[in-house]
């Protein structure tokens, strides 16, 4: 699958066209960049550096990457990402998760924007304060093998191998028409102090996309 670079800096690297799982590769990100939805103050921002395909929404059954980050500045995050086409309101949905640093600890996150955006912040569970490995993943019923709405965020335990649930997402599949867009982001909605042109630069590795 051929992915396309959105909001790139200008000093982004070249990025593998279609990214194997063995690769890595990283998004720059300059300052003032952000994905964020929120009514009071009225904030409507989509301009981080995005990395993503297009597949139709039924056929994708989980999406999965390790990303790392000099972690350094309030917001500054980076990890996977899904946009949903706009719907009668005219706002696309979307859903991110990754890690994120906020009180001066990087944390594993998880923003999904339906009319307005939300937010959540779990403590990393590794010792490895600078990356994680995320899924998302379609819910199965596990008594009827039947395919959910329900999509599922978590997090691995790299030292027991255990995916920790980190968010349910009810209307994740709600409506199974169209194409989305999946990949991954990178973003530093925060100017370093004393550097407001300073950029983050994130890691990825590991991308992949299962589909049904």
């Amino acid at each position: 699958m051929s992915y396309t670079l959105s909001s790139g800096s200008p000093s982004q690297p070249i990025l593998p066209s279609s990214p194997s799982p063995s690769e890595t590769f990283t998004l720059h990100t300059p300052p003032r960049a952000d994905i964020w939805r929120k009514p009071q103050p009225l904030t409507d921002t989509f301009n981080a550096p995005r990395y993503l395909t297009t597949l139709p929404l039924e056929e994708l059954k989980s999406l999965q990457v390790t990303v790392k980050g000099a972690w350094k500045t309030l917001f500054d995050q980076g990890g996977l990402l899904i946009v949903f086409p706009a719907g009668d309101g005219g706002k696309e949905k979307w859903i991110k998760t990754g890690i994120e640093l906020y009180d001066g600890q990087p944390h594993v996150s998880a923003v999904a924007c339906d009319r307005w955006a939300d937010w959540s912040l779990l403590p990393l569970p590794s010792s490895d304060a600078s990356e994680a490995t995320i899924v998302m993943e379609r819910e199965v019923d596990a008594s009827t093998g039947e395919k959910t709405s329900t999509l599922w965020i978590r997090c691995q335990n790299p030292e027991t191998g255990r995916w920790i649930p980190i968010r349910e997402i009810a209307w994740g599949f709600e409506h199974e028409e169209g194409e989305v867009q999946v990949g991954v982001y990178a973003a530093k909605p925060t100017e370093d102090q004393g550097d407001a042109n300073a950029e983050l630069k994130v890691e990825f590795k590991g991308l992949e996309i299962k589909r049904w």
